[in-house]
């Protein structure tokens, strides 16, 4: 990009004159090398940056290695969307009441335990559940 404003500087085009230069352009010269991680998706300058970041960062270095990568964007962490599953599980509309029985609790924690103690209804979550994450 730099190279291009220098080579407009001090002329004076008109707009015909504008466009046949930017035509004229020759891109090849002007894209530099991208070097990414291909499991973070950053991007560095050098290749040696690229290096230190595998040095510190496990995780990329397990994901590169990986033989078959899957190329998905999560919206956000995985506990988060198990949390949100598990909670279209077991209850209707985030309210504190069992989907299945009705039943009404004044916080998570009686909820929770309602399913250790309510054996049907645990099992009726549980296929819930596994229909929710089929769908994802």
């Amino acid at each position: 990009m730099e190279e291009v404003l220098k080579g407009l500087q001090g002329k004076s085009l008109t707009k015909n004159k504008l466009f046949e230069f930017l035509a004229n352009l020759d891109l090849s010269t002007l894209e530099k090398k991208v070097i990414r991680c291909d499991a973070c998706m950053k991007t560095f300058k050098k290749e040696s940056y690229l290096k230190r970041h595998y040095d510190n960062n496990i995780s990329c270095v397990t994901w590169n290695a990986l033989p078959q990568k899957h190329n998905i964007q999560l919206p956000k962490g995985l506990h988060l969307i198990l949390d949100d599953l598990l909670k279209h599980s077991i209850t209707i509309d985030d309210k504190l009441e069992c989907k299945f029985c009705n039943s009404t609790f004044t916080n998570t924690g009686n909820l929770h335990k309602h399913f250790n103690v309510s054996h049907v209804c645990n099992r009726l979550a549980y296929d819930e559940f596994k229909k929710h994450f089929n769908n994802l």
